[in-house]
């Protein structure tokens, strides 16, 4: 017959940290970087009737990263996070090749602030 399955999944996550940089390289350019590291534990158990319980745990310590740049224009401040494959594919997205089927846009979100 079916048998009965019970599923407990317990996730430890240590408190990390997020480091981030700016800097003014000319009075209308200002250049940011940043980056965020965390320790993550996953647990699963699982029981099902009549077999042994099954125990599986995974670590994880993701490192993330962002490159961003400000322009500021009058009473306009422009503001663009970066693509991570800019610096080592830069000349991709202008012919148009696609590496590894990633989204290959030098710019993933932009704002626009106008001051008055």
């Amino acid at each position: 017959g079916n048998a009965a399955t019970s599923e407990k999944i317990k996730t430890t996550i240590l408190p990390g940290f997020v480091f981030g940089l700016e800097s003014d390289v000319k009075d209308w350019l200002t250049f940011r970087a940043g980056c965020d590291k965390v320790l993550r534990q996953t647990t699963t158990e699982r029981t099902t009737t009549g077999s042994d319980p099954y125990k599986n745990t995974v670590t994880t310590a993701p490192f993330d990263w962002y490159l961003g740049l400000g322009f500021h224009v009058s009473d306009f401040d422009i503001d663009l996070l970066l693509n991570k494959e800019v610096p080592f594919s830069m000349g991709y997205w202008m012919t148009g090749f696609v590496k590894n089927g990633e989204d290959a846009s030098p710019i993933l979100m932009i704002s626009a602030t106008y001051s008055f």
